[in-house]
């Protein structure tokens, strides 16, 4: 009876502890960021991602520009009027860190040779309610996957850029993810192209700023604010 009884005893701690353990995956799993989980979007997003893709395989020694629609809407005339060239250009609209990070394990960018990679990405993340710091999380994750590929080429990440009406769009959390940014780029081995605040005195806060298409877009003349100082950073590489 005594045996009986400690085995019936091994037996309920073990389930209890089997129990606890799935419970912590559980909640570790339900916990991780979204913005760190590639994932990729629905409907034509996919052959919009192929189509725009194609470039990667003609960027030796070329610039790469990459990310959502502020890298997918930067106009070719601009970069060919300020640069003297154009960019191999695969950004795709809405896309948030998730599907970039998809993106490029799909698209890996170890056989392309470009001289220089400028990413724009997290400012849909911070449109879909994602905190600062899930933002920040995501964008150094991409960061290390570019890195990861292509660890000899030049890196610009671009600050998130201000939003909404009167740029009341969320900045302070903006604000904390461009703080995050400056700090990480010895260790994540990055330029931070420093572009917040040339874009907001160029704007004059305006409720729609002269330099904006709409209260997240640039137009031409924001591309050209924006251009100043990217200019200048590809100069020195």
């Amino acid at each position: 009876m005594f045996t009986v009884n400690i085995v019936a005893t091994a037996l309920l701690i073990a389930a209890s502890l089997i129990a606890s353990d799935t419970f912590a995956q559980e909640r570790s799993q339900s916990a991780q960021r979204s913005s760190t989980v590639a994932a990729p979007r629905k409907g034509q997003w996919q052959y919009i991602v192929e189509k725009r893709s194609v470039g990667i395989h003609r960027s030796n020694d070329r610039v790469v520009i990459i990310g959502d629609s502020i890298a997918g809407r930067f106009p070719s005339f601009v970069q060919e009027e300020v640069f003297g060239y154009t960019f191999i250009n695969i950004g795709v609209g809405g896309d948030r860190t998730e599907n970039l990070l998809w993106r490029l394990a799909k698209f890996d960018l170890r056989n392309s040779r470009p001289r220089a990679i400028i990413l724009y990405i997290g400012t849909n993340n911070l449109r879909a309610k994602d905190s600062a710091d899930d933002t920040v999380a995501g964008i150094l994750l991409t960061i290390d996957t570019i890195r990861s590929q292509v660890p000899r080429t030049t890196l610009i990440v671009s600050e998130i850029l201000p939003m909404g009406n009167e740029f009341s769009f969320r900045p302070n959390d903006i604000a904390v993810v461009n703080a995050a940014l400056a700090a990480a780029q010895e260790s994540h081995e990055f330029q931070l192209l420093n572009v917040h605040n040339s874009i907001s005195e160029a704007a004059g806060y305006d409720a729609k700023p002269p330099i904006y298409a709409d209260w997240a877009h640039l137009d031409a003349d924001g591309y050209r604010v924006m251009s100043m100082s990217l200019k200048k950073m590809l100069q020195k590489q």
